[in-house]
């Protein structure tokens, strides 16, 4: 079911969602599912070409994998929240580590939130509404 984004005119502007994980069919996977929700969604499967993503899609959100090759999920994440034009953009972690370590290390690492794999998409999609709709 798509959203109406009559709903919320105000937040239009605050729905494009960068997706990266190294896996490309769980990107394309949460990909369908925001776009399904009305979100502009894009993925990259490379977590080194995201700086240059973000400048050219400029997410309002970004959803990171944990593990991932070249660069993991906190080291971006603590990339991300080093820069002043990326700094605000809040970032969630969807990632298969689902132990109190892992989603401790994403908090301290500048998450806004932790979801676990397998993706659960009313979870995902409250989370974000949280995160950008209902701010």
């Amino acid at each position: 079911m798509t959203e109406d984004p009559k709903k919320h005119p105000d937040q239009v502007a605050r729905r494009r969602i960068l997706v990266v994980d190294d896996e490309d069919s769980v990107a394309r996977a949460v990909v369908e599912i925001l776009k399904a929700h009305g979100f502009d969604a894009s993925a990259v499967n490379d977590p080194t070409e995201v700086p240059q993503r973000v400048a050219e899609f400029h997410p309002n959100l970004i959803i990171l994998d944990f593990d991932m090759p070249k660069l993991l999920g906190p080291d971006l994440a603590v990339l991300l929240k080093s820069r002043s034009e990326t700094r605000e953009i809040p970032v969630v972690f969807l990632s298969g580590m689902t132990d109190e370590d892992h989603h401790t290390i994403g908090t301290f690492s500048g998450a806004a939130a932790y979801l676990d794999k397998p993706v659960d998409p009313p979870k995902l999609i409250e989370t974000i509404r949280a995160l950008l709709i209902d701010a």
